[in-house]
């Protein structure tokens, strides 16, 4: 099994990669799908959050408010350093929990782990290499302000918010760079993927 370690900052395309890579043919997992499976009501995950932040990151009927939570984490470092620490042990086991079963039904199989806290989270270890998705600070801005009606200054708080991708380089097997055309995008990304397969492919003889 060859899983690629999938990361970037937000904005900076990482979704677009990720549903390319799973049309050629990759098995994806999500670290943010698996960070909401850990919060769900009565799970360990929702117990930790609600012992560190309280009832007021909750909604009536248990769900987690992650508008309340963000809210709270944005604006404070050492609570999102607080956060990470609670829920990234249990998204890691989650996350491994999902290899290992991939790993006993299709051990060809080429996975991709789409995580945006990868390196942060220090998960790059259970991957066979990583892919780094790039794009401009400016470009990035735009494209939060647009995707989700935020101002510059709050579009550049989450940018804050995350290690400089400039940190992230030296971890990274390979580098998508998306500054321009989604088009240009993926053309970058059939090409690795390409390069990837043929590279297994002469492992494999």
């Amino acid at each position: 099994m060859h899983v690629i370690g999938l990361t970037g900052n937000i904005a900076s395309g990482k979704s677009d990669v990720c549903a390319r890579l799973k049309e050629l043919g990759a098995r994806v997992i999500s670290a943010d799908e698996v960070a909401r499976k850990v919060v769900r009501p009565g799970t360990e995950g929702a117990r930790r959050i609600r012992e560190a932040f309280g009832p007021g990151v909750f909604l009536p009927d248990g769900r987690l408010d992650r508008g309340a939570l963000g809210r709270i984490v944005f604006g404070d470092g050492e609570a999102r350093k607080r956060l990470n620490a609670l829920l990234h042990p249990l998204i890691i086991a989650d996350v491994q929990s999902t290899l290992d079963a991939i790993a006993g039904e299709d051990p060809g199989a080429v996975v991709v782990l789409e995580a945006p806290l990868l390196i942060e989270a220090g998960m790059q270890g259970m991957t066979s290499e990583v892919w780094l998705v790039e794009a401009d600070d400016a470009v990035r801005r735009q494209r939060i302000m647009l995707r989700d009606g935020l101002n510059e200054e709050q579009a550049q708080a989450r940018m804050d918010s995350q290690m400089p991708s400039h940190k992230k380089r030296p971890y990274a097997d390979h580098i998508l760079t998306n500054n321009e055309t989604k088009k240009a995008l993926l053309a970058q990304v059939n090409a690795l993927w390409e390069d990837t397969v043929a590279r297994l492919r002469g492992n494999s003889g």
